[in-house]
């Protein structure tokens, strides 16, 4: 039986694994977004800030800084106030670092003296500040930041604000802002081990119902399979059964009509011929009696036939190859367009006696068939042994070739149901039928049992 229980258990759990995996990735990935927006927000308000309380001294150092070429020199130029306020800035507990940029990358101010001077006009997110865009970006403290220096204990959040001249509008420099998210970053991994702990029991408790589920089902199903097994069996045992009493019952009838009413009639015939003689010798000119005779013989001869038709006396009497070379003489007679070709190499000694009135019926059924449906002007009929299997093949070849272009178009389930009863006599018998299209535009019809040892 399919193992479909273990399979679905696999399959289930790989789901439930990669949908936790999915999960876990999704809510991530939304924390970090939502990481950076908090932050960037919280960046941008203390920059506003910042900004407008130095903006008059800030706007004319930058103005100044513009047309000096010695960024030390700007440096030191810086007003005391201005650097007393951006230092302040980053005292705050969530500030790392601040930094003042002029609008060609140099880095004017930092509270980390080791950068300032420093050339950043390569950073991607500068030049977006200095198109007037604010921009941002989180490190993780696995990650390198080129334009950072790299510190691989920090989380942070760099935010790049472009500076504009109070008076003009004009982006004179950027002012970057760098925030330590640590507390955020771990509140969110906490989060997302909660999530992934809680969406797993949840899909481990859903894995663990459809187990019971599926294992109920199957137990149903397979209950379902052993009563139509048993079913099935009963079936055919009837089927058999049916068959069986039915050849039983044809053998009785013709026994009864080929011993008991023909040989009555005959016994009747033989009387009246001899009375016939008798008459005759006192008086030759009555024939009323005599006319009795033809009818007796007709009636003998329709008994026999009956008989012979429900089960020929020589099945019995001689055995299956001779009843099988009658029936195909008789329907040569009955059919003279349709020539049969038999080729016999079986002995009437390898075939098991339950199995000669199954291979002659289905070669009546067959032959019968093929003589209601097909335009045929040949069958072969081919009964062999080949080591442990007892096989009976017969093909028809189409008469003309626009039969074979329509034969084509027939349906192979419509040439099943045809051959039910062959096939079903086969199958009863512990043997297997098929039937199908040659290319002769008839068919091949083939049947087979297994052998019993060689006598």
């Amino acid at each position: 039986m399919f193992k479909f229980l273990r399979l679905f258990s696999i399959g289930s759990f790989i789901a439930v694994v990669g949908t936790t995996a999915l999960l876990t990735l999704f809510y991530r990935q939304e924390t970090i977004r939502e990481t950076v927006h908090l932050a960037t927000a919280g960046n941008l308000a203390l920059a506003k800030a910042t900004l407008v309380a130095i903006r008059p001294e800030l706007d004319n150092y930058l103005g100044i800084a513009s047309r000096v070429g010695s960024p030390e020199l700007a440096a030191q130029r810086l007003s005391s106030r201005v650097t007393e306020v951006l230092n302040e800035a980053s005292r705050d507990a969530l500030i790392a670092k601040v930094k003042l940029y002029n609008r060609r990358g140099m880095v004017m101010f930092s509270t980390d003296r080791d950068q300032i001077g420093q050339n950043q006009s390569g950073n991607p997110r500068f030049r977006s500040a200095v198109n007037g865009q604010v921009a941002s970006s989180l490190n993780y403290h696995d990650t390198f930041d080129p334009f950072d220096g790299g510190d691989m204990d920090a989380n942070r959040m760099h935010t790049y604000i472009p500076v504009r001249n109070a008076a003009t509008g004009f982006i004179e420099g950027v002012f970057e802002i760098y925030a330590d998210v640590t507390p955020l970053v771990s509140a969110n991994q906490r989060a997302v081990i909660v999530i992934m702990a809680g969406v797993g029991l949840i899909l481990s408790l859903l894995y663990a119902v459809l187990i019971l589920v599926v294992r109920e089902a199957r137990k149903v199903i397979e209950s379902q399979q052993q009563t139509i097994s048993e079913r099935t069996t009963a079936l055919e045992t009837l089927s058999a059964e049916m068959l069986r009493s039915d050849e039983m019952a044809k053998k009785k009838l013709a026994v009864g009509l080929h011993e008991g009413l023909a040989q009555t009639l005959s016994a009747v015939k033989v009387r009246i011929e001899n009375s016939l003689d008798t008459i005759a010798a006192s008086r030759a000119d009555d024939a009323s009696l005599a006319s009795i005779i033809p009818v007796l013989q007709s009636a003998i001869k329709d008994v026999q036939t009956i008989a012979t038709e429900l089960r020929p006396a020589s099945l019995d009497d001689l055995g299956l190859l001779p009843t099988i070379d009658w029936f195909c003489r008789e329907f040569e007679q009955q059919h003279p367009e349709i020539t049969i070709d038999q080729e016999v190499t079986l002995q009437e000694i390898e075939m098991p006696a339950p199995l000669k009135i199954v291979v002659y019926r289905i070669v009546e059924s067959v032959f019968r068939n093929i003589e209601r449906y097909e335009h045929t002007d040949k069958i072969s009929l081919d009964l062999h042994r080949n080591n442990d299997v007892i096989t009976l093949e017969m093909d028809s070849t189409a008469r003309d070739s626009a039969y074979v272009a329509c034969a084509d178009g027939r349906s192979e389930f419509e040439l099943q149901m045809r051959f039910a009863e062959a096939r079903e006599r086969a199958t009863l018998s512990g043997g297997l039928f098929s039937a199908m299209r040659n290319r002769a535009g008839g068919m091949t019809l083939r049947a087979a049992w297994p052998a019993p040892p060689s006598p």
